[in-house]
């Protein structure tokens, strides 16, 4: 998997999820701190991240795909008629995992990558600012976490949230050095939004059904 995207498996792996154009417009500020920080030896020189796009609200980072700090993916088959059509194959399920399972931090804007992250038991960090702008609470991405689901992972502490790119950097250099660190918050939301980790989903949501039908 390492090798297919470019990256060395012995150096640390950061999954970063941007808002996308639709939801915000900071993304490229949120790289740009990435670069700056790791310039300034405030992350570790040896860090790589994988910026997943989210398939159906892309971002305008096109300029950072040269940069050899960052590997840009963009999941998924696009269609024609709106941006968010799009399909994931199996193929892209299976990335998707390989992704989360050799990263050691994953990072997102009020994601569902923070579900997947929690079945992996690995770190997270919500982003709850905009890059270097001010903006009014309606025109934040801190509105999004406001989100029943969302609260609800934040107060059990399964995703903390970084209200600047001062504890951004914090939360990415503690979870750096200790993958232990919150796994009791995780094991909350695994309990809370997963609930049963069998596989078996598909046949209980049928037996409630066909429960329901028969009552």
């Amino acid at each position: 998997f390492c090798a297919g995207i470019g990256v060395d498996p012995a150096k640390p792996l950061v999954l970063f999820a941007p808002a996308g154009d639709q939801l915000s417009d900071t993304d490229e500020q949120i790289l740009e701190g990435f670069r700056a920080a790791v310039d300034r030896g405030e992350l570790p020189p040896d860090l790589q991240f994988l910026v997943r796009m989210h398939p159906g609200c892309p971002a305008s980072i096109e300029r950072f795909g040269a940069d050899p700090l960052f590997r840009i993916e963009r999941p998924g088959v696009q269609f024609a008629e709106r941006v968010k059509d799009t399909e994931l194959a199996p193929a892209d399920a299976n990335h998707l995992g390989d992704s989360l399972f050799h990263s050691a931090v994953v990072i997102h804007v009020s994601s569902s990558l923070g579900l997947d992250a929690v079945m992996f038991d690995k770190p997270q960090i919500m982003i709850e600012f905009d890059g270097r702008t001010e903006k009014p609470y309606l025109f934040s991405v801190r509105r999004y976490h406001e989100e029943n689901h969302i609260r609800r992972s934040i107060d059990g502490a399964a995703g903390p949230p970084a209200r600047g790119e001062a504890e951004l950097l914090a939360a990415i250099r503690r979870y750096l050095a200790d993958p232990s660190a919150d796994a009791a918050g995780r094991a909350r939301g695994r309990e809370q939004q997963c609930w049963r980790l069998d596989g078996g989903a598909g046949a209980a949501l049928a037996d409630i059904i066909i429960r329901r039908l028969n009552s």
